[in-house]
């Protein structure tokens, strides 16, 4: 091959590569990319009226934070505060209310875009809403007291939820980084988990199957009344206060501590590797307790509950008050 051939070669490459970098700059800025600021710019907010009523509400975002406010009268409406990174659609077809915030380009295309954090604000009146079902990847979700729905399942990645609402009969809650906050309801099953991220739970009622669970987050529960009651950490402690199973309540953590405020079930099993065990239980129980290297301090058995804790270095601290 002679030099001008190979010359000619590589001349055509560089036009090649320039060519598809220049469209590519071009096609992000039409997208809002700025390679001086590398973000996008925030738009003014958009309303999408709804009519109709609605029974199925389904909420999926990458970026954008979701929160329900309560409307006045019988009006609806979604309201998005978003860019023009995102691609954003209110889909409203029969009694089913879908809504939707996606990027518009690919993930290796995006790069350096650093979008402005969105608001995704559903104004629905008070009523009572079969299902509910709210996912985002990195933005937070909020639905305050007021509404109620027959079942409900959050997730986020790194987003907080604050769930307040009330559910009666599933509500699944799920994130990955985020803390969870929620209350105020009476769901006949309650599945909470947070792999980072700490869980407070605060006045749950009636609920038959209550389960928490955190890797390496802190979970606390305060004024709970269910059947059947599982909490677990990893790394993270435990603290209950006037909670309250008429069934088994099992409590474990592999280092975290466990921390009982007048509390009771009809069995309870309690369990740390490393972590102490204290607290105050409502009832008399026929105890057995075991620690490696812990000191044991427990009352008399007496009763008929069972209450069985077990720690590997931590100490055993339990007493019953009336």
């Amino acid at each position: 091959m002679s030099s001008n051939t190979k010359k000619l070669i590589i001349m055509v490459i560089v036009f090649l590569l320039l060519s598809c970098f220049l469209s590519m700059v071009c096609g992000l800025s039409s997208f809002g990319f700025s390679f001086l600021n590398r973000s996008t710019s925030s738009g003014s907010g958009k309303t999408f009226p709804l009519k109709g009523n609605y029974s199925e509400i389904e909420i999926k975002s990458e970026t954008g934070n979701i929160r329900f406010y309560e409307s006045n009268g019988k009006s609806a409406k979604v309201v998005w505060s978003g860019n023009n990174a995102m691609r954003f659609s209110v889909n409203a077809a029969g009694r089913t209310l879908k809504v939707s915030e996606k990027y518009k380009l690919p993930w290796f295309l995006r790069l350096g875009i650093n979008p402005d954090k969105a608001e995704i604000g559903v104004y629905l009146p008070h009523a009572d809403y079969k299902e509910l079902e709210l996912e985002s990847d990195t933005g937070s979700i909020l639905v305050p007291a007021g509404f109620s729905f027959a079942s409900a399942e959050i997730e986020t990645d790194t987003g907080t939820v604050d769930f307040n609402a009330d559910v009666n009969k599933t509500l699944k809650i799920h994130t990955d980084t985020g803390r969870i906050t929620c209350g105020g309801s009476e769901p006949e099953k309650l599945d909470i988990h947070s792999d980072t991220g700490a869980v407070n739970v605060t006045d749950i009622r009636g609920t038959k199957d209550f389960k928490v669970k955190t890797d390496t987050g802190k979970i606390s529960l305060t004024n709970v009344k269910c059947e059947k009651l599982s909490a677990e950490s990893d790394t993270g402690s435990l603290t209950l206060a006037n909670v309250v199973a008429s069934g088994k309540m099992e409590l474990e953590t592999d280092t975290g501590s466990i921390h009982l405020d007048r509390c009771d079930a009809g069995k309870l099993e309690i369990e740390s590797d490393t972590g102490s065990i204290n607290g105050t239980l409502l009832s008399d129980k026929i105890f057995t307790t075991k620690s490696a290297t812990g000191k044991v301090d427990v009352p008399e058995s007496a009763g008929s509950g069972e209450c069985s804790i077990k720690t590997d270095t931590g100490s055993i601290t339990i007493k019953v008050v009336r």
